[in-house]
């Protein structure tokens, strides 16, 4: 197997999830393929970064205004070649906004989240989605561009309230407070989504803090709850995250 790095910390309890189900994927992998005990998992380097130095150094449209989060990333990208990784999967959905930069910073092949989606979407034959997730990746074009290379609808909660309500559900979740955390999320769809859109719609949890309010999440790429069908993405690309590590050449 190849030996995976991982940038993490951004935020850490979802880094967490990625390892766990990398780990998890291997064992089912390796156990359908009849090895015996102990079952085998790909080695791992963790480069967990400083979410207040991520946050605080995006840039905006302004020339050269992303310099210094390109490189705290490279630097991460870096150790994470000099550790021996022969694949990097990042844990986080908001720094796939700029993918395409940081795939150049690297010889390392990244694991694009919207590839790893519209690859699940198409084999499950899901063609429509609410996306929610971080303000940065709510507002961006990337996601529904990316996306709708795979023939999947992307869409966002309006502007405004319900976007800053997701925004406020994903700060309280990255302090850990997961109670009733569900419960206000559905409860947020159910504003958004007509009743007669929900069955057509999936909700896509495009922040990988969003997961942690489902007990049942990080279990499985896709579950029902309240009526509402919601995709997993964190599970989905730590998932392929592993079959980079088998197959991909």
């Amino acid at each position: 197997m190849k030996k995976l790095g991982i940038i993490g910390g951004i935020g850490w309890p979802s880094t967490l999830d990625y390892y766990r189900v990398v780990c998890e994927a291997s064992h089912q992998y390796h156990r359908r393929q009849g090895h015996p005990e102990p079952l085998p998992t790909p080695e791992i380097a963790i480069e967990s970064l400083n979410m207040a130095v991520t946050v605080n150094s995006r840039g905006d449209k302004t020339p050269g205004s992303w310099q210094a989060w390109d490189e705290y990333f490279k630097q991460a990208l870096q150790r994470l070649e000099a550790s021996g990784a022969q694949r990097v999967v990042i844990a986080s959905v908001t720094p796939h906004n700029r993918l395409a930069q940081l795939q150049k910073m690297t010889r390392l092949p990244i694991v694009s989240v919207f590839a790893s989606v519209g690859k699940y979407c198409n084999e499950q034959g899901v063609s429509n989605l609410l996306l929610l997730g971080s303000l940065p990746t709510m507002q961006s074009a990337v996601f529904s561009r990316q996306l709708a290379s795979f023939g999947v609808n992307v869409s966002v909660p309006q502007p405004g309230h319900h976007q800053k309500a997701v925004t406020a559900l994903i700060d309280q979740l990255y302090r850990g407070e997961t109670a009733g955390a569900a419960d206000q999320l559905c409860d947020l769809v159910q504003r958004v989504v007509p009743a007669e859109q929900l069955g057509e719609t999936h909700v896509l949890l495009g922040c990988t803090e969003l997961s942690t309010a489902f007990a049942q999440a990080m279990k499985a790429s896709r579950f029902s709850q309240s009526g509402i069908e919601f995709v997993n993405l964190a599970h989905i690309h730590a998932s392929d995250a592993f079959t980079h590590c088998v197959y991909r050449e």
